[in-house]
């Protein structure tokens, strides 16, 4: 069954690397490919739809028991040229995406033990108030997965509205460094047993009204017959 699966594959690379998603339901896994074509779209579900969605792939990625989505790019390992080009393997590259809705729970920024107000030296009169409430701040940030800063506004809540708090150098980089010592302190782990030929890792902070979400992403990359034959 391998061998026939992996000349399938083959016959499919002569005409084209491929990607594709698998996303987990209520119903099943859902299986999305990215081609233009239909009739490639079909031609590509026909060979891989059992591997990767319930059969050796899938099994492979997901031993722990834990099922997450995922995208793949399948690509020939390729020898010679012209006449004597072939393919002799299946280079296959996999991202896991997670954690699952069901694994998520909602966390909030601390700031109990960081008084806002007080460590940044505000001045609650440049928008009209006398004292400011720790409770009525809000942050909205991205770290993205090279650990970056890319987006950090602060707002204070006041009858309905979002007031942006404008903030200096030396304060941004004290409220910054807290929120993303805090964030990641949080930060949630896959359930996978990772394999010899896992890769990276990489995660993406978002925070908006200073709910944080957690984008976890696992990368792995072999070959069809260092798995599968």
């Amino acid at each position: 069954m391998s061998d026939t699966l992996k000349e399938e594959l083959i016959e499919l690379l002569y005409h084209d690397s491929f990607e594709f998603r698998v996303t987990p339901t209520h119903k099943g896994m859902e299986l999305e490919i990215f081609e233009r074509s239909e009739e490639r779209k079909e031609e590509i579900r026909e060979v891989i739809e059992e591997w990767v969605c319930y059969g050796s792939l899938f099994e492979y990625l997901f031993k722990s028991g834990s099922c997450y989505s995922y995208e793949g790019l399948i690509m020939a390992c390729e020898e010679g040229k012209d006449d004597d080009y072939k393919i002799i393997d299946v280079e296959i590259h996999i991202e896991i995406n997670g954690p699952s809705p069901e694994e998520s729970e909602t966390i909030y920024i601390d700031f109990s033990s960081f008084l806002i107000a007080e460590k940044l030296a505000l001045n609650p009169q440049l928008i009209g108030i006398n004292n400011f409430e720790n409770n009525l701040f809000n942050v909205e940030f991205v770290i993205n997965k090279w650990q970056h800063v890319d987006k950090f506004d602060l707002f204070y809540c006041m009858d309905n509205e979002h007031i942006k708090i404008d903030l200096n150098k030396d304060q941004r980089k004290i409220i910054v460094d807290y929120i993303v010592e805090f964030a990641k302190s949080k930060e949630p782990q896959l359930d996978l047993i990772r394999s010899e030929y896992f890769d990276v890792s990489s995660v993406t902070i978002y925070c908006e009204e200073n709910e944080i979400t957690y984008k976890v992403n696992e990368y792995y990359e072999f070959l069809y017959s260092d798995v599968f034959d």
